[in-house]
Order: structure tokens, then sequence, then C-alpha cells
């Protein structure tokens, strides 16, 4: 009996099993399904828009005329680096670490566990390597600014290299032709005035 019982009860894990991956199976190929109906119905004139968009975008970025100073420029962060010099947003998150482990903040929070008063505690002008930490803050937004440019340029130029492969012949070649500069084109310069 107690065998019987096993054989049924993974028949019936069996249907529920088989029926689950069914329903799933299906749902899953009508989501995919309806995604790509979805990508397919972007018009030639909209995805012909889209380009042009994603290159006055990128235009616009690299005509920005953003000046990226820094005050640190000079000091180098232990474990980190150069300020101006950090490549990711994570040497980014580990250089403002640094900088708020030396900020006020920190300071009356220690002295707060000491026990020592306002009136007792030093006037303190929080310094990181000869610094105020207000320079380091600042450098350090200064260099995410530049990042995120320079991310979402990448990403723009991304964009455009695929919109273009999408574009039909004809669009191309217009594009093309915008893109020669006049002297290509075969036009005659201009005779030197005698």
């Amino acid at each position: 009996m107690n065998y019987v019982w096993k054989i049924i009860q993974q028949i019936s894990f069996n249907l529920r099993y088989n029926f689950l991956f069914s329903i799933y199976s299906y749902l899953y190929k009508k989501v995919k399904t309806n995604k790509s109906k979805t990508v397919m119905s972007i018009k030639r004139e909209e995805l012909a828009k889209r380009y042009s968009d994603t290159v006055t975008a990128i235009e616009e970025l690299k005509a920005s005329e953003d000046v990226f100073l820094y005050a640190t420029k000079d000091k180098y962060l232990p474990k980190v680096g150069h300020i101006h010099e950090v490549d990711n947003i994570e040497g980014l998150l580990k250089a403002q670490n640094i900088v708020n482990e030396n900020k006020e903040q920190v300071y009356v929070a220690a002295a707060k566990m000491l026990g020592i008063t306002e009136a007792e505690m030093p006037k303190s002008d929080s310094k990181l390597l000869g610094m105020k930490t207000m320079y380091w803050d600042r450098d350090i937004q200064t260099r995410l600014a530049e990042l995120r440019k320079k991310t979402r340029l990448k990403k723009l130029k991304n964009d455009e290299e695929i919109l273009r492969g999408h574009l039909g012949k004809e669009e191309q070649f217009d594009l093309d032709m915008l893109e020669l500069s006049d002297e290509s084109v075969g036009s005659v310069p201009p005779a030197p005035e005698a």
C-alpha cells in the first residue's frame, strides 16, 4: 500500500510540474512575441527621427564647453589615486569615504563619545592632505560630472551606430551625402584674386 501511495504522489507531482511548465512556456513565448512585435512596429520615420535626435544630442555634448577644474590635482589620495584620474564610480565612492572619515561630523561624534563638551572642543578646520575637505568634495563631484558626460557620450555613440545600421539604404545615402564636405564633392575652388 505504501508503495502505491508513493507512485500516486510521483504521478501527481509530475502532472503538476508539467502543467506549470507548459503554462510558463506559453506565457514566456507570448511575452517574447509581444516584445518583438513592439520593436518591429517602429516606423522608418520614427527610426530616422531617433537617429537624428541621437546625433544632435552627441553634437550638443561635444559642443558643451564644460571645464573640469580640480583644486586637488596634485594630491594623491591613498588607495584611490588622483581624483582627476579616477575612471569609475567605485573609485569615487572610495575617495568620498576617505574624505568623509576626515570631516567634522566624525570629529564631533568622537568628541561626544569621549564626553567632551562643545565649549571644550577645539575649532576644527577639517583637512585631508593639507586641503580642506570641501575642495575634495567639490573635486569628487566634478569628476563624477565628467564621468557621467563621458558615459552618456559613449552610450549615445553606441545608439547612433545601432540606429544607423537599421536605417534604409536611402536614408543612409542621404546621411552620407550630408557628411561630405563641399570640397570632396567636386566643387571648384575659388580662383585666386589678382
